[in-house]
């Protein structure tokens, strides 16, 4: 039977964290997979950089500052915002190291991950889809860690797309 609450986004985020919570490894696989795509876009920016550099791209200084100063207007922007983590707000446990107070509007790492997705697109579709997937699944880690809602994460994705395509 359908509830209309079951797809409420506070409820699905309580939801998803406990379903993670039953599993040590479940635990463990979004741990590390928030790490390791955290890690990998900070490989794939530089590289980005780098080949765009090197092959006198024309879009390297939309690629370089965009994002730069995007993720510093993003972060001037969240306290306006003052959105409450999950793990603040509901009955959820975080599963990954956040500082209580800081908002949670829009995710600067699903940002960081979209806008450096489109930069990837000047240098290889490969490389940008793929960018696009560890988006995704950074996105989904954020929300089932319960450090995120769906909606920080989509409007981390909107704005980093949008802001992207100035590239």
């Amino acid at each position: 039977m359908y509830n209309s609450d079951m797809f409420h986004e506070k409820e699905l985020c309580v939801r998803l964290n406990r379903a993670v919570r039953r599993s040590p490894e479940a635990v463990r696989l979004i741990s590390d997979c928030n790490r390791m795509v955290t890690y990998a876009m900070l490989l794939i920016y530089p590289a980005v950089l780098l080949i765009m550099l090197l092959g006198k791209n024309s879009h390297f200084l939309r690629a370089l500052l965009i994002p730069a100063v995007s993720l510093i207007l993003l972060t001037a922007f969240r306290p306006a915002v003052g959105r409450k983590r999950p793990f603040e707000a509901l009955d959820v446990e975080p599963l990954l190291p956040k500082e209580k107070g800081i908002s949670s509007m829009p995710s600067r790492h699903v940002f960081s991950a979209a806008v450096i997705s489109m930069a990837a697109a000047h240098v290889s579709p490969v490389l940008c889809g793929i960018g696009w997937i560890m988006t995704l699944v950074l996105g989904v880690c954020r929300v089932a860690a319960g450090v995120h809602y769906i909606s920080d994460v989509a409007a981390g994705i909107a704005a980093g797309f949008f802001l992207g395509l100035l590239i």
